[in-house]
């Protein structure tokens, strides 16, 4: 059991403690929780017997797409970049999808009509009109989110190294404090062994007590040695 010896120990083990226990739920909150930030959102509703193609955007480290968009015909949609080429390619008519893209290369969405037919009759391609609508968004982690996740792993490292070392430090104090002794006369610390008070000269011999089994000397109020606990 610790006495808390030194000043203040008491105080710095429990906020050692404090903050592994800050450090720790803040790690684990954040982690089921991740904060996320959208960056672009361009809104789609256009009406169109051609493609839609997006504007271009530059991905950033983190960044992702969540595609959200709809066709009355059968289309194509694709996300294009100029370093890596195609990403990412569907058929259909609704789009909910997320879509991871790296960072530096540049990227465009694109929905293509797919719904044109040709007329054998009248040797000409027909085009069908294609309304598309919805959203696609540009997102990242919010940088906050790292910044604090950071925070808690070095809270979370703080009182890993507090806890042990307040531990230790009340150890020693505790093994040195059973080699020293208060002087009956001027209540100083001294070595239990020195036959005179180096601050009072008073003559402490008769204070101490000389184990029969490990001749070790000790403090004749302590009832046993406390090295190896033999009895007075």
């Amino acid at each position: 059991m610790l006495n808390f010896k030194v000043p203040y120990l008491k105080k710095l083990l429990f906020l050692g403690i404090a903050l592994l226990i800050i450090g720790s739920l803040m790690i684990s909150v954040f982690s089921l929780f991740i904060q996320t930030e959208t960056v672009v959102a361009p809104a789609v509703d256009i009406t169109t017997t051609g493609s839609y193609y997006s504007d271009k955007f530059r991905a950033e480290n983190g960044y992702w797409l969540d595609l959200d968009i709809s066709s009355n015909v059968s289309s194509t949609i694709r996300v294009m970049g100029q370093t890596v080429g195609e990403v990412f390619k569907v058929d259909g008519t609704t789009y909910k999808y997320t879509v991871r893209i790296s960072k530096g290369d540049v990227y465009q969405v694109q929905v293509e009509n797919k719904a044109n037919w040709f007329d054998w009759s009248h040797t000409r391609m027909v085009y069908v009109n294609n309304h598309i609508s919805g959203n696609f968004y540009l997102k990242r982690t919010s940088t906050y989110f790292f910044q604090i996740m950071a925070l808690g792993v070095v809270l979370l490292a703080v009182g890993f190294l507090m806890i042990p070392s307040m531990i230790y430090v009340e150890h020693r104090a505790g093994q040195r404090a059973k080699s020293l002794y208060e002087c009956p006369r001027c209540k100083k610390e001294v070595s239990i062994g020195l036959e005179v008070c180096p601050y009072c000269k008073l003559d402490l011999t008769k204070y101490w007590i000389t184990c029969k089994y490990c001749n070790k000397f000790y403090d004749s109020h302590l009832g046993k040695c406390p090295k190896c606990g033999a009895e007075i």
